[in-house]
C-alpha cells in the first residue's frame, strides 16, 4: 500500500537534492529501498532509557531493524553516561569508570562485545554508528569511580565558592535558591581540571583503537551547567554561575593576575573570565576533534538550541566550533512544543555551516500524543535544508506507531 503523509511540495528541496522517492508502509515486513531521503535522518539511542535497548543483542537487533525500516541512516548510541561505560576501555582497570554495563552484556551474551554487536548489525543495514559520550555530567552518581579516585575537587564550584556536592538534593542553597535553579539534573565535573580532560581523552582514544569500524564520536554535555532564569555572562550575573574551582582560579590568576572570586566585576575583567571559561571548552573540543578526525572518523556534538544562552551562560561557543571547523557538525537540541519558537531556532542555527553543518534535533518525547505537531516541526526543519534531522529518542518512538509511520513517510 502506497501512502503519503506529506504531499508534494510540503518539503521544498534545492534542485541538486531533488528526487522522487515513494515509500512503502507495511505491517510486520520491511521492504528495502535503495534511495536515501534528501535530508538524512538520525536518532539518539539511550543506554538506560525505558526500553533498555543496550541490555541484550535481541533488543539491539530490533532497534537496528526499526531504524532500517524507517529510513534512519545514522544512530547516536549512548555508551558513556554517569561515569559508566557500555564499551571496553582500559580506564575501568585504572578505577576511573564503572564498566559494569559492558561486563554484564559480555556475560549475558556469551562473550559478545556490546558496541561491536551494534556496529556490526548497523553496518549490515548501511546504518552509521556514532558513539555518544556524556562529557562533563555524571548524572546523580555519587558512587562514580572518578569521584572516589580524585575526590570532591573535581566537581564544579559556583560563584559563591560552593561545590555542587554541597547543594541539598541538587537545589541551589541560600537566597539564590529562591529564584534560581539548575534543573537538578545531576552533578557536573570541572572542565578546567586536567585530570578530567585526560579521562575523556582516554575514552575517546580507547574507542578509536578498540572499535576501528565506528563511524564517529558524538559529545554531549560539553559545556558548563547553567541556572534558570539565566544571566548573560558574569557581568550581569545575579544568581550563580560556575567554574570557580581552585584549579581554574589559579590558572586565571597566573594568566591575568586576577582572582575571579574577588576581582572587580567590571566589563573588562568579566569579559576575560567569561572568555577564559569558554576557551577551556572550545580548546578541548578542538583537541578531541583533531584526534577523532585524524583517525578518519566524524566528530560531532549535541548543543544547546539557544545560541546566545549557550555562549553567555554555559560557555558553549558551538557557532565558533562550526566556523573554525572544530566539529564536522553540531546537533541542535531543539526540543519544544512551541512550533514557532522551534522554527526560529532551526532557522538561526542553519546560518552556520551553510546549514549542512547543523543537524536539527527534535524532541519527540515532548510531543507525546501530538503527531501533527511532529509533522509540522519536521516540515519546518526540512525547509532550512540542514545536514540532517535527528530524533530524541528511540525509546520515545519505538512504541508509537503513528510517530514511526511519520518518519517512514519521509522516505
Amino acid at each position: 500500500m502506497i501512502l503519503s503523509f506529506f504531499h508534494a511540495g510540503s518539503f521544498p528541496r534545492p534542485r541538486k537534492y531533488m528526487k522522487t522517492i515513494p515509500f512503502f508502509l507495511f505491517f510486520g515486513v520491511c521492504l528495502a529501498f535503495a534511495a536515501e531521503p534528501d535530508i538524512p535522518l538520525s536518532i539518539w539511542v539511550e543506554c538506560e532509557g525505558s526500553n533498555k535497548t543496550l541490555s541484550s543483542e535481541q533488543k539491539i537487533i530490533e532497534m537496528v531493524e526499526f531504524c532500517s525500516c524507517a529510513g534512519i541512516g545514522e544512530i547516536f548510541v549512548q555508551v558513556y553516561r554517569g561515569n559508566r561505560v557500555w564499551f571496553k576501555t582500559s580506564l575501568a582497570g585504572e578505577g576511573l569508570v564503572d564498566d559494569a554495563p559492558y561486563r554484564e552484556f559480555l556475560k549475558n551474551e556469551n562473550g559478545k562485545d556490546l558496541l561491536g554487536v551494534i556496529i556490526k548489525k548497523a553496518h549490515e543495514k548501511n546504518i552509521k554508528v556514532h558513539a555518544w559520550i556524556n562529557v562533563y555530567r555524571i548524572a546523580k552518581n555519587l558512587k562514580a569511580p572518578v569521584l572516589s579516585k580524585y575526590g570532591k575537587d573535581i566537581i564544579i564550584v559556583d560563584s559563591k565558592n560552593r561545590s555542587m556536592l554541597d547543594y541539598p538534593d541538587l537545589n541551589i542553597p541560600g537566597p539564590e535558591g529562591e529564584f534560581f535553579s539548575t534543573g537538578r539534573d545531576g552533578y557536573w565535573l570541572n572542565p578546567g581540571d586536567d585530570r578530567i580532560k585526560s579521562m575523556i581523552s582516554g575514552l575517546v582514544r580507547d574507542m578509536l583503537i578498540g572499535y576501528p569500524d565506528v563511524d564517529g564520536i558524538h559529545f554531549d554535555f560539553v559545556r558548563y551547567p547553567y541556572c534558570v532564569p539565566y544571566s548573560p555572562g558574569s557581568l550581569w550575573m545575579k544568581g550563580v554561575d560556575f567554574g570557580y574551582n581552585r584549579i581554574n582560579r589559579d590558572k586565571f590568576i597566573k594568566a591575568y593576575g586576577l582572582d575571579p572570586l574577588y576581582m572587580d566585576k567590571n566589563r573588562a575583567n568579566c569579559q576575560l573570565w567569561d572568555d577564559f571559561r569558554r576557551n577551556l571548552i572550545s580548546d578541548f573540543v578542538k583537541e578531541q576533534g583533531f584526534a577523532v578526525r585524524t583517525a578518519g572518523k566524524r566528530f560531532s556534538s549535541a548543543v544547546l538550541c539557544w545560541p546566545d544562552r549557550a555562549y553567555m551562560s554555559s560557555f558553549q561557543d558551538w557557532r565558533r566550533w562550526l566556523e573554525d571547523d572544530f566539529v564536522d557538525f553540531a546537533v541542535l537540541m531543539n526540543y519544544g512544543t512551541d512550533r514557532r519558537l522551534v522554527r526560529y531556532l532551526s532557522k538561526g542555527a542553519a546560518a552556520f555551516g551553510g546549514g549542512r553543518g547543523v543537524y536539527i534535533g527534535l524532541g519527540v518525547y515532548l510531543l507525546k500524543d501530538n503527531p501533527d505537531e511532529l509533522k509540522s516541526q519536521i516540515k519546518d526543519a526540512a525547509e532550512v535544508f540542514p545536514g540532517g534531522i535527528t530524533f530524541f529518542s528511540y525509546d520515545s518512538i519505538r512504541d508509537r506507531a503513528e510517530f514511526a509511520d511519520i518518519i517512514r513517510g519521509l522516505n
